[in-house]
Parts: structure tokens; C-alpha cells; sequence
């Protein structure tokens, strides 16, 4: 008997005796479990996602500050001299960088909406 001959007997007896069913079984059920089990933990991954924190003052100035220098075309320069046009409005009040820079755009979109508040 040769090796190929006999390996064609062992391999039709195994598939005869039912054992590739058997096998079959198993590799898919544990490729299905493995499916089911990674997409739970990515569920779990995405409900435990942190909620964003709120901004702390330095954040919001800088974002306050980045849309006043989109409204004077990013002339750092203008930028300046609105907050320090806010500063000296606001006298020995002592406004912060933060609160002039929000007067600031609050009075350029006024002044270039002609007067009128939106």
C-alpha cells in the first residue's frame, strides 16, 4: 500500500466516521463565539467613552480668542487693540483677558452689523 493510498483510507474513514462533523462543529461554534465576544467588548469599549469635559478658562479664551482673530482676518494686531480698547473701557472693574476678549467679538459683530443686535 502506498503512503498516498493510505492516506486516502485514513482520511475517507475519518470523514465517513462522522469525526469532521464533529470538528466542523467546534471550529465554528468557537469562530462564531469569537465574533460575539469581540463585538461585545467594543460595545463595552464605546459605552465606557468619556464624556467631554467642560473648558476650563484657558481653553475658552483661546477659543474665544482664535474666532476674534477670524473676524479681523488673523491681524493679531487689531485683535490687540479691541482687548485693550475693551481693558480701558472697563476702568478699574479689572476685566479679565477671557471676558475682553468676549467684548471684543461681541462689539466688532455688532459694529459690523451696523448697529443692530442679531
Amino acid at each position: 500500500m502506498s503512503p498516498i493510498q493510505f492516506y486516502f483510507d485514513v482520511a475517507s474513514a475519518w470523514i465517513l466516521s462522522g469525526w469532521y462533523r464533529l470538528a466542523l462543529l467546534i471550529f465554528w461554534t468557537a469562530y462564531l463565539l469569537y465574533w460575539l465576544w469581540r463585538w461585545l467588548i467594543a460595545d463595552a469599549r464605546r459605552c465606557k467613552e468619556k464624556m467631554p469635559r467642560p473648558l476650563g478658562a484657558n481653553e475658552q479664551y483661546g477659543i474665544e480668542y482664535q474666532k476674534l482673530l477670524t473676524a479681523v482676518l488673523g491681524d493679531h494686531r487689531v485683535a490687540a487693540r479691541l482687548i485693550g480698547y475693551e481693558h480701558s473701557l472697563a476702568g478699574s472693574a479689572g476685566i479679565g483677558k477671557a471676558e475682553a476678549v468676549r467684548r471684543a467679538l461681541d462689539r466688532l459683530s455688532h459694529d459690523r452689523s451696523r448697529g443692530r443686535w442679531k
